[in-house]
């Protein structure tokens, strides 16, 4: 089954009605399971959930690539920094959190990245039903960004870059550049059997296109999953 990836859209506003928008693309995540997404803490956060500077309301949503939307609430959003790292979990869903496998990641491999491109504001469909603010039919067509290479496998790095902390966590460090928006997207191996890592940042830090690129490694992701399911059974069926 091919993976499920999403474009991370905001659009901020100031009251009920509003037709102006402002925001686009601002990264990118992938399943994990059913009723759970990934993305790049640094990108989504319960701390940078929040308006661009001069507005008083915004939305988020994960973006299918045929279009589709769905809203992503704040409270939705567990994260550990340490690993860049945003789980976002869908409550009182129903889902199978055993069916996660560990992958044996090698030293070194070939890979494929995929994501998107921030600050872009696609084509969509706006709208206010009562209160809500709802999108539809959005193209993504030309709002992808895609790398190719090989990684190695570095183990209890520290790397440190404006909103980015990653401490004592196990890394990939990519052989091809990138863009703003690709974080949080899937690392591939195997001509995309098999996913190895969530892309996370680069350098150098500050600007939109980066020379050197990042990605945190799926078993410290998973790591932090199966914390989650232990600390709060509730989010997660078994």
């Amino acid at each position: 089954m091919e993976q499920e990836i999403f474009a991370i859209l905001k659009l901020s506003y100031n009251k009920q009605g509003d037709t102006a928008f402002v925001g686009g693309i601002c990264g990118t995540g992938f399943r994990l399971n059913d009723n759970t997404v990934i993305t790049a803490n640094h990108i989504l956060n319960q701390e940078n959930f929040k308006p661009n500077e001069g507005y008083n309301k915004c939305k988020y949503w994960l973006i299918t690539q045929e279009g589709k939307s769905q809203s992503i609430l704040k409270e939705d959003l567990i994260s550990f920094p340490d690993i860049d790292t945003t789980f976002i979990m869908k409550r009182n869903k129903e889902s199978n959190a055993t069916n996660i496998k560990i992958p044996n990641i090698k030293e070194t491999g070939e890979i494929e990245a995929s994501g998107h491109i921030a600050g872009l504001m696609p084509t969509m469909e706006v709208k206010w039903i009562g209160e809500e603010l709802e999108i539809s039919n959005v193209n993504l067509i030309n709002c992808k960004a895609e790398g190719t290479g090989i990684y190695k496998y570095f183990r209890n790095k520290n790397i440190t870059a404006a909103d980015l902390k990653i401490q004592n966590s196990d890394i990939l460090e990519l052989s091809f550049g990138g863009v703003e928006g690709m974080s949080g997207g899937p690392v591939f191996e195997n001509q995309r059997q098999n996913i190895i890592g969530m892309m996370s940042g680069g350098f150098p830090p500050g600007l939109k296109i980066k020379t050197i690129l990042f990605a945190v490694p799926l078993n410290e992701i998973i790591k932090r999953f199966n914390k989650i399911k232990a600390e709060k059974p509730s989010q997660i069926s078994h």
